[in-house]
C-alpha cells in the first residue's frame, strides 16, 4: 500500500484532479450554457442535452467507452484512463448546479452576456487548455474519444492527429447542424467560435505539456574539436 500511495502518486493525482476540475469548470461555465460544441464526448453531450442532461450523458458514454477500451486495449489502459474519464462528468454535476445558482442570484439566464461570445470563448479555452495540459503533464486524461482514438491506432494504425480531426470535425459539424438558436436558425457564428476555442485551448495545452522540453542543438565545425570539447 505504501509503495502505491507514495508522495509521487499523491502529487500526480492531486494535479490530475485539479486539471480535470478546470476542464469541468470550462465546460459547465463556458461551453454548456452557450451551446459551444468543440468536439469530443462533451460536444455530443451538448448536442443531445434536450434528451439527457449533459453530465449524465458524459458519464454513461465515458463508461461505455471505458468498457470498450478494457476489452480492446487491456487492463493497463483502463486503469490509466478510468480516473479522469469518470471524474470529469462527476465534477460537472456540482459545477452545473453552481452555475444555475449563480444565474438565479444574478437574475439572468447567463452569467456572461451572450453578446460577449469572444470573451466566453477566450476564457473558456484558456481554462480548458490549462486543465488538459496539467492533467496530461502528470500522466492523466479526461478520457472520452481518446479511447476510440487508441483503438483505431492499435488495430488500424491511424495516427492520433488524424483520428482527432476526424472525431472532433464530425462532432463540430453535427453541432452546427443540430444545435440551433431559439428561432431554429443555424448558428454559423458559434461554429467559428468553436474553431477559435479548439485552436486556443490546443495552444495552451501544448505550452503546459511541453514546457521545459525545448532544447537547442549547436553544431561547431572546427579543426580543434578536442580542445573545444574539454572547454565545454
Amino acid at each position: 500500500m505504501k509503495k502505491i500511495f507514495n508522495k509521487k502518486f499523491l502529487k500526480e493525482y492531486t494535479f490530475i484532479s485539479f486539471g480535470v476540475f478546470l476542464v469541468a469548470l470550462s465546460f459547465s461555465f463556458f461551453l454548456d450554457p452557450y451551446d459551444l460544441v468543440i468536439g469530443g464526448v462533451s460536444g455530443l453531450a451538448i448536442i443531445f442535452k434536450h434528451i439527457l442532461d449533459t453530465s449524465t450523458f458524459m458519464l454513461i458514454t465515458n463508461g461505455l467507452l471505458l468498457v470498450l477500451g478494457l476489452a480492446a486495449l487491456g487492463k493497463e489502459f483502463f486503469i490509466k484512463t478510468a480516473y479522469g474519464s469518470l471524474l470529469f462528468p462527476l465534477m460537472t454535476y456540482p459545477l452545473n448546479a453552481l452555475y444555475k445558482y449563480l444565474c438565479e442570484l444574478s437574475g439572468h439566464d447567463h452569467l456572461i452576456n451572450t453578446n460577449d461570445m469572444l470573451l466566453i470563448t477566450v476564457f473558456g479555452a484558456l481554462i480548458m487548455g490549462l486543465g488538459i495540459g496539467i492533467a496530461i503533464k502528470h500522466g492523466g486524461t479526461t478520457g472520452g474519444t481518446e479511447v476510440a482514438q487508441s483503438i483505431l491506432y492499435k488495430f488500424f494504425r491511424m495516427p492520433y492527429s488524424v483520428s482527432l480531426f476526424l472525431f472532433d470535425g464530425i462532432i463540430v459539424l453535427l453541432g452546427f447542424i443540430f444545435v440551433r438558436d431559439v428561432n431554429g436558425n443555424l448558428q454559423f457564428t458559434n461554429l467559428l467560435y468553436a474553431v477559435i476555442f479548439i485552436y486556443l485551448s490546443g495552444m495552451v495545452t501544448d505550452q503546459i505539456v511541453f514546457r521545459g522540453f525545448n532544447k537547442r542543438a549547436v553544431h561547431i565545425i572546427s579543426e580543434k574539436n578536442e580542445e573545444i570539447k574539454k572547454k565545454i
